[in-house]
């Protein structure tokens, strides 16, 4: 059995980012050091509790202590990015990692948030962001 990782990373609100960043980086070099396969990590932009806005300059900042381990963006939240500023980024970690990058992307935003509008709004939304998602990364990788 291969094992792997996904952190939200989600801390208490009132924790110090820096703390927080600190305990997510030792977190994947000791999922190295044990053989996991994967570590991917989560994004968000507004969450207090989860407060890594940016996937791909965390795990850039734990690319030279691991030796194994793939590490992927959980999400790349893409109506946040310029989808040229994304491919470049996303080539830069991937050089960076010598191949040992996964690329997960999402439509971005928060459930809570989704769950204030109506219900078809909702869906109408997801689905319509979810398109367009998909079209930025096909369009970076043509």
């Amino acid at each position: 059995m291969k094992l792997g990782t996904f952190m939200m990373p989600l801390h208490p609100p009132g924790r110090q980012p820096w703390e927080t960043y600190i305990e997510d980086r030792e977190a994947i070099l000791l999922a190295d050091q044990l053989g996991y396969k994967e570590a991917l990590v989560g994004e968000h932009v507004t969450d207090l509790a989860e407060n890594v806005t940016s996937c791909l300059m965390f795990l850039a900042s734990v690319a030279h202590d691991t030796k194994n381990i793939v590490l992927g963006s959980g999400t790349l939240n893409m109506p946040n990015s310029h989808p040229a500023a994304v491919a470049a980024q996303v080539a830069m970690l991937d050089h960076i990692l010598e191949g040992r990058f996964l690329m997960g992307i999402s439509p971005g935003g928060l459930m809570a948030k989704q769950r204030t509008r109506a219900a078809s709004t909702s869906t109408d939304v997801l689905a319509t962001t979810t398109f367009r998602s998909s079209d930025a990364c096909r369009s970076m990788i043509r």
